[in-house]
C-alpha cells in the first residue's frame, strides 16, 4: 500500500514539474504572443524575389532593384523588432504598405496587376484554408 501511494505521489510530482517546465506563453514569443519573426537572410531574400519576379514577369533590372528594396525593408524590420517590446502593429502595416508601393513603382500596368494578384494569393496562403 505504501509503495502504491509513493508511486502515485511520484507520478503527480513528475506531471506537475513537466507542466511547470513550459516557458511563459507556451513557447511562443513574449507575453504569449506570436513567435518572434525571423528576418530572412540575403539568400532567402533572393529566393523570395526570384519567385515574385517569375510571377510578375520582371526583367533582371527590376529584380535587382526589388532585391535592394527587400533587403532595406528587412533591415528596417529587424531594427523595429529588435527591442524587448512588441512592435507597433500600425507602424508595421505602414512599413509593409511602403514596401508594396516602392515595388509597384517599378512595375508597368500589367505587372502591377499581376503583383496585386500575387499579394492576394500570398495573403490567402498565410491565412490558411477558409473555415466552414
Amino acid at each position: 500500500m505504501k509503495t502504491l501511494k509513493a508511486t502515485i505521489i511520484a507520478a503527480i510530482l513528475i506531471v506537475g514539474q513537466t507542466l511547470l517546465a513550459q516557458p511563459p506563453g507556451g513557447g511562443q514569443g513574449g507575453q504569449g504572443g506570436p513567435p518572434k519573426m525571423e528576418i530572412p537572410n540575403a539568400k532567402q531574400i533572393k529566393k523570395m524575389v526570384s519567385k515574385l519576379a517569375d510571377e510578375v514577369k520582371m526583367d533582371e533590372t527590376q529584380e535587382e532593384k526589388v532585391v535592394e528594396i527587400y533587403t532595406a525593408h528587412f533591415e528596417e524590420v529587424e531594427e523595429m523588432t529588435s527591442g524587448n517590446s512588441r512592435p507597433n502593429r500600425e507602424k508595421m502595416e505602414e512599413h509593409k504598405a511602403k514596401l508594396e508601393k516602392e515595388i509597384k513603382a517599378l512595375l508597368d500596368d500589367d505587372q502591377a496587376k499581376l503583383y496585386v494578384a500575387y499579394l492576394k494569393k500570398q495573403e490567402q496562403n498565410r491565412q490558411g484554408p477558409p473555415r466552414q
